[in-house]
C-alpha cells in the first residue's frame, strides 16, 4: 500500500537562512516539488553492534541527531528538517523506515515536505578490553647494625609494595554508511568509511568527514 494518501497532511516550511532547522508552519495538502527545494530530512540512522550495552532505539535517534547537526555545519544552500519533525510525521503516518517494503525514497521525501532524504548506518563492532599502564614497585627498607669487639655489621632486610596503574579500554571498530536520495527516488549520494579511532564515539568525526563530501558539501568545490 503506498503511503500517499488524497488526505495525507504534511508540514509546510518556513523559508529560513542557509543550514538552519526548519520548522513547522502550518499544515496543508502534498508539498509541492517548489516546496521541497533545497530541504533535507534525516532518518533515524540503523544502529548494528554486537554489545549489548547499547539500546539500538536510542543510538538511532542519537545518530540521527549527530546527522543533522553536521549537515547545518558542514553544508550550504540547504535548509536541514529538525528531526523531531522528521519523526513525528513518521509516526503519525506509522511509517518503519527500517521494513525496507515500507519505504518508497520518492513518496517518504514529499510525504515529509523535502527534496533530499539522508539514510544512514553506523556498524559498530565490540573488540574486546585492552589494559594500558605499569606495576610500580618499591621497598621500606630498614637498617639493622650489629657490633662486637672488632667491626660493624649492618644488615638490610626488605618489603615489596606493588601498585598497579593500568587503564582498561573497551575497543570498537566502526563504520558509517550514507545514502542520500531525492524526492525523484535517485541516489543522490552512497559513500561507506570506516572510523580512525576505537572509541564508540568515533562516528561523529565520520559523519561530518562524509557530509563535507556531499554535492552540497563543505568539500564539494
Amino acid at each position: 500500500m503506498s503511503i500517499l494518501s488524497s488526505d495525507l497532511m504534511v508540514n509546510v516550511f518556513a523559508q529560513g537562512k542557509t543550514g538552519e532547522v526548519i520548522m513547522p508552519d502550518e499544515e496543508r495538502k502534498e508539498a509541492a516539488p517548489a516546496d521541497r527545494k533545497n530541504k533535507i530530512a534525516v532518518m533515524p540512522f540503523q544502529f548494528l553492534s554486537n554489545d549489548p550495552g547499547y539500546e539500538p532505539g536510542q543510538m538511532s535517534k542519537r545518530m540521527q541527531a549527530n546527522c543533522a547537526s553536521s549537515l547545518r555545519k558542514n553544508t550550504s544552500n540547504v535548509l536541514i528538517q529538525d528531526p523531531m519533525t522528521t519523526n513525528r510525521l513518521l509516526a503519525k503516518n506509522k511509517i518503519d523506515v527500517n521494513d525496507p517494503a515500507a519505504v518508497d525514497p520518492q513518496e517518504l521525501a514529499v510525504l515529509l515536505g523535502v527534496e533530499y532524504l539522508v539514510f544512514g548506518a553506523v556498524d559498530v563492532v565490540n573488540k574486546g578490553a585492552s589494559t594500558t599502564g605499569s606495576n610500580v614497585t618499591t621497598y621500606k627498607d630498614k637498617e639493622k647494625q650489629d657490633k662486637d669487639k672488632n667491626s660493624k655489621n649492618t644488615k638490610a632486610s626488605g618489603t615489596a609494595i606493588t601498585s598497579n596503574n593500568g587503564t582498561t579500554t573497551t575497543n570498537y571498530a566502526t563504520k558509517v554508511t550514507l545514502d542520500i536520495y531525492t524526492d525523484q527516488g535517485s541516489t543522490y549520494y552512497n559513500k561507506s568509511r570506516s572510523s580512525f579511532g576505537s572509541q564508540i564515539d568515533s562516528y561523529v568525526s565520520t559523519l561530518d568527514y562524509l557530509i563535507k563530501r556531499t554535492p552540497f558539501g563543505s568539500k564539494n568545490k
